[in-house]
């Protein structure tokens, strides 16, 4: 929530563009899901806003992702947790449930350098996240229907941006 408004007012964007899921609208967030080690800063725009952002009386929140340079760079990341880091939760604990197998995964890397030095860059990400969430499905009235199970979440993320400086003063990116 910014400015007290919904956050349905809020104007979520990527590189400058619209990002909003126009379906269910800005209160679900942004549409394309970025890698977050493709993300090269957020600008937040909370008042005051330009003519340009006209759809909003929010807050503004863009995405800038990173491009390639002159010299090759990348970058890779891991995040890993197992079910040994977790525990029953309440109602599996209360109910004598067996604990759901639990796992959450995310992971990737990113590459980025020259086409033509000085003239042309990429950038390329890629992220992969698994998730097996524990459920526990609690009854009280009718406890033979008490149980626990996974939930498996899992989602790849994947930029690509191209660059290219047509002079000093004008560039153009896909």
């Amino acid at each position: 929530t910014v400015n007290r408004q919904d956050p349905r007012n809020n104007n979520s964007m990527l590189d400058g563009a619209n990002n909003n899921d126009d379906v269910i609208g800005q209160r679900a967030g942004t549409q394309a899901r970025t890698a977050i080690e493709s993300v090269q800063e957020f600008q937040v725009i909370t008042n005051q806003l330009d003519a340009e952002f006209g759809r909003t009386t929010g807050a503004v929140i863009n995405a800038v992702t990173k491009q390639g340079t002159n010299t090759f760079r990348g970058s890779a990341f891991g995040f890993f947790q197992d079910a040994s880091l977790t525990q029953r939760d309440f109602f599996a604990e209360r109910n004598d449930l067996e604990k759901p197998d639990t796992a959450q995964q995310q992971f990737g890397g990113t590459i980025g350098g020259p086409i033509v030095r000085d003239r042309a860059h990429f950038f390329f990400s890629h992220e992969r996240v698994r998730i097996d969430e524990g459920i526990t499905v609690n009854v009280p009235a009718r406890p033979e229907f008490n149980t626990t199970t996974t939930e498996e979440t899992r989602v790849w993320n994947t930029v690509l941006r191209g660059d290219h400086q047509i002079t000093n003063n004008h560039t153009w990116g896909v």
